[in-house]
């Protein structure tokens, strides 16, 4: 009997040798395979690094043919640019060649970042837009000759402020027109005054050549800067009218510094002022763009006015002069001379601006500085005493009334007083008259000039009343004496002062009523005038007078008239 344990044994051996054997084969198997592989390795690397390369060939060839597409783009898209800047400006416009321009830029931009190894098509492309650039600058310039300004603006914008060639262009461009506009104004003009005196006629207002040549300037400036506002170019305003204002410059220096000099400024009075009013609107005009202390016509004009302000001082001493010249002073002749010295006074506040600017280089008064001393300040001046005296134009004009009318007061004290007031206070009305009928003069002197003209006024009629003043002075003196014997109960002597009153107002009465008949008034308003002051002083006086005394003397010998028959015949002896 086979143990069974034994049995498994054995049938487990006989396995393990089977499955050795088995593994034995695999093993063989396993090297032989391995063997294989290790060769076939050894046969494909080279075989792969083949197929690698051709693989990274493919793959440049492809990047290779993709670049040079993109070139092929860039290059399509320069040549259409290109074509465009080719083209006339004038074709194509100015608004459609800078665009392409722009888009040309742009594009160089891309182009060399992106395809910078191309050189040659960078170089070529960037000469033609140099070019192009080029060729708007000369248009630029045809259409700054053409002044067509919206186009000219375009370019402007597009080149931006800070490219020197397109702001030499505008510049010379702009300068050039206005320095010929300017000389063709200069050309038609006369601006060297022409000699003024006794044989020559007087100038006439707003003739001399700087009144047209200085409002042509000023039109100019304005529409200019108009101009150069539209093309945002105002900043070049100085540089574009600087040749203009040398030429300014030397108009003024040629003209005016090298002609006028004290001797000559009263003889152009009119001219002097008509100039400083013309550069005073000139400065204020000109200070609305830039400063004129930028340009050396600035130094110009100070130095003119420098020159022309001592126009005061000359004019005062002009009057003076003026009138001691007249060795015999007659009715006629006194009028002539104060009329003639009027005349010019209101023909000079016919510039009040003129006037203003050459009295603001003075304090007030500082004109009647002069060497010698003028000899109407010592005799009267109708200054108003405590008044404000702020308006120096005013005063000034003022001070050459008094000078006028006292140098005449005293060229006159040859002549009996009455005689003298009755020529002052025909100049004067006169005066008056030609204050009213112009009204510059009238709005220069004002509420206080006209005030002082009242007060030289009065002083000349006290001296035409000297001989009323004195018979209406009998009268008060007479009667403060006859007051003093009465209190002292002296009757007889108070009765022959009574007489002898009426006595000596009659003769006084008499004997002014003659020398006032001497006179030949023939203007109803002087004489309306001179009546009424007489009859006011003297009416009253003898009123005073008979109410207290004529009624008790009862005498024609001594009391000639009641108050109705002395104020007819005083009525009748002023006709």
């Amino acid at each position: 009997m086979v143990d069974v344990d034994e049995a498994d044994i054995a049938v487990l051996n006989q396995n393990l040798i089977k499955s050795k054997d088995l593994f034995n084969s695999i093993s063989k198997s396993l090297t032989t395979i391995s063997t294989k592989s290790t060769n076939a390795s050894t046969r494909i690397k080279p075989i792969l690094k083949d197929v690698n390369k051709l693989t990274n060939d493919n793959k440049q060839i492809e990047r290779g043919i993709e670049t040079l597409q993109e070139v092929s783009g860039y290059a399509e898209k320069a040549s259409n640019y290109e074509t465009i800047l080719s083209t006339s400006i004038d074709v194509i416009g100015v608004k459609k060649y800078i665009d392409t321009l722009n888009r040309s830029k742009v594009l160089l931009m891309e182009m060399k970042s992106k395809i910078k190894k191309f050189l040659g098509i960078l170089i070529n492309f960037e000469n033609l837009i140099d070019k192009s650039e080029l060729n708007l600058v000369n248009y630029f310039k045809k259409q700054m000759i053409n002044n067509k300004f919206n186009d000219v603006m375009t370019i402007i914008q597009y080149f931006q402020s800070d490219n020197k060639q397109i702001n030499k262009i505008l510049v010379d461009s702009r300068s050039g027109k206005m320095v010929e506009k300017m000389k063709t104004v200069e050309k038609a003009v006369e601006f060297k005054p022409k000699p003024m005196g006794p044989s020559n006629p007087p100038y006439e207002k707003g003739t001399n050549g700087l009144n047209i040549y200085l409002r042509e300037l000023m039109d100019l400036l304005t529409k200019e800067m108009e101009i150069l506002d539209k093309l945002e170019s105002t900043r070049l305003f100085n540089m574009i009218i600087d040749h203009t204002m040398d030429n300014f410059n030397d108009i003024l220096e040629k003209n005016y510094i090298s002609f006028f000099n004290d001797s000559n400024l009263i003889l152009n009075d009119i001219l002097i002022l008509e100039i400083i009013e013309i550069l005073n609107d000139f400065i204020e005009h000109f200070n609305q763009f830039e400063n004129i202390k930028n340009f050396k016509v600035n130094l110009t004009i100070t130095k003119l006015i420098n020159i022309i302000k001592n126009f005061p001082k000359e004019f005062f001493k002009y009057i003076e002069q003026k009138i001691l010249t007249i060795d015999k002073m007659n009715e006629l002749n006194q009028t002539g001379i104060v009329v003639e010295l009027i005349t010019k006074l209101r023909k000079q506040s016919d510039f009040p601006n003129g006037l203003s600017r050459i009295i603001e280089y003075y304090k007030l008064g500082d004109w009647l500085n002069i060497k010698p001393t003028l000899r109407f300040i010592s005799v009267y001046t109708s200054v108003i005493k405590n008044d404000n005296l702020t308006d120096n134009v005013s005063n000034y004009c003022s001070d050459l009334i008094d000078c006028i009318m006292i140098n005449m007061e005293i060229s006159l004290k040859e002549f009996k007083k009455s005689t003298q007031g009755y020529y002052l206070m025909k100049d004067m009305i006169l005066l008056e008259t030609m204050v009213n009928r112009s009204q510059n003069l009238f709005d220069i002197l004002g509420s206080t000039g006209l005030e002082r003209i009242n007060k030289l006024k009065k002083r000349f009629l006290n001296l035409f009343l000297e001989d009323w003043n004195h018979a209406s002075y009998l009268i008060i003196k007479e009667m403060t004496e006859i007051n003093a014997l009465v209190a002292m109960n002296q009757k007889d002597k108070e009765k022959d002062l009574i007489k002898k009153v009426f006595e000596r107002f009659n003769e006084a009465f008499d004997e002014a009523c003659k020398n006032y008949e001497k006179f030949n008034i023939n203007d109803p308003n002087l004489k309306n005038y001179l009546n009424s002051e007489i009859k006011k002083l003297i009416l009253n006086s003898y009123f005073k007078l008979y109410d207290k005394y004529g009624d008790n003397l009862r005498s024609k010998k001594y009391v000639r008239y009641n108050k109705l028959e002395f104020e007819n015949i005083v009525n009748d002896r002023l006709k």
